[in-house]
């Protein structure tokens, strides 16, 4: 993968940032510390915007996350105890999750750096909704935006507290079925189908996906 990502940036020299999550966790990527120092190197700005559950990270890649200017990262953190966390997010432990967070903070004070910016997404459940309100002030103590994301899965623990969750979105519904009936669109569809244009998705493999939203068809290969 190192090899593939120093090409594609050597043969395009104009690339000036790269998202590098998607579907799957970037951390589980044996060289992901060689990426970000050659995107570094390159003065390419990396992100994980799309999120990384952060459960399974070596302390080096942490600190390279600081060292190497990884831009942004959403965490997702789909709870406020590992009781809850792991209903949705089957075998990840919350404690951890919240330690990498802390670790990273370390990092960002030693090397004075404000990279990454970290975000915490909060997929909006009903078996999660009591725990927003903590989830929001443990994110807060972290030094972290606080994102309530709705849920793509509506048969699957339906939101009980919808007038919270209307509250806490900031969009003023409860589901993603309820938003398409008060804006008339798809939720996240403008950003997503934009991504063709301004922003192409590329899979791990370099198969040219188009949007993040995309996982069973493509348009050529990157590499």
């Amino acid at each position: 993968m190192l090899k593939e990502f120093q090409k594609l940036v050597d043969e395009n020299p104009w690339i000036a940032h790269i998202e590098l999550s998607n579907w799957g966790e970037i951390f589980l990527n044996p060289e992901i510390y060689d990426i970000m120092e050659c995107a570094y190197r390159k003065s390419v700005a990396l992100t994980a915007s799309n999120g990384a559950n952060l459960n399974t990270v070596k302390e080096k890649v942490l600190e390279g996350l600081v060292k190497f200017k990884l831009r942004h990262i959403t965490c997702s953190i789909d709870g406020a105890s590992q009781e809850t966390y792991s209903i949705y997010r089957v075998g990840g432990n919350f404690e951890r999750v919240i330690e990498n967070i802390k670790i990273i903070n370390h990092y960002k004070e030693k090397y004075q750096s404000l990279f990454p910016l970290l975000r915490w997404q909060f997929v909006a459940f009903g078996h999660n909704d009591h725990e927003i309100e903590t989830a929001r002030k443990l994110a807060e103590s972290l030094n972290m935006k606080f994102w309530l994301k709705l849920n793509v899965y509506e048969e699957f623990s339906p939101v009980k507290n919808e007038e919270l969750v209307r509250k806490e979105s900031g969009l003023g519904v409860a589901s993603r079925s309820e938003y398409y009936e008060k804006y008339g669109s798809g939720y996240l569809q403008d950003i997503i189908c934009r991504q063709l244009w301004l922003k192409p998705q590329i899979n791990w493999d370099g198969r040219i996906l188009g949007c993040c939203y995309n996982y069973w068809g493509d348009f050529g290969n990157a590499f």
